[in-house]
């Protein structure tokens, strides 16, 4: 009998997030099955282009998907009066 492990991890970068994660969503999924994680998170940077797959891929195992994105956000310093002049 296989006991859960109750460790998550939130922040999983995959090839998807380029120059910042190696791994491809059937890797992870088959390393996340063999360490009988009970869910794992894919936080790609900028782009939601492995949700799908992951979703799919991770539900087949029985394992559940938690899917985020890092996003970079720039904040004008200029307030809003001073635009309409």
């Amino acid at each position: 009998m296989n006991k859960k492990n109750t460790f998550v991890h939130l922040r999983v970068r995959t090839s998807y997030s380029l120059l910042e994660g190696a791994i491809p969503i059937s890797g992870l999924v088959e390393i996340s099955s063999k360490l009988n994680y009970p869910a794992v998170g894919i936080t790609d940077r900028g782009n939601l282009f492995g949700a799908l797959e992951a979703s799919e891929a991770f539900a087949e195992k029985g394992i559940q998907p938690i899917i985020g994105c890092q996003l970079n956000l720039e904040f004008s310093k200029q307030k809003e009066s001073e635009k309409s002049q």
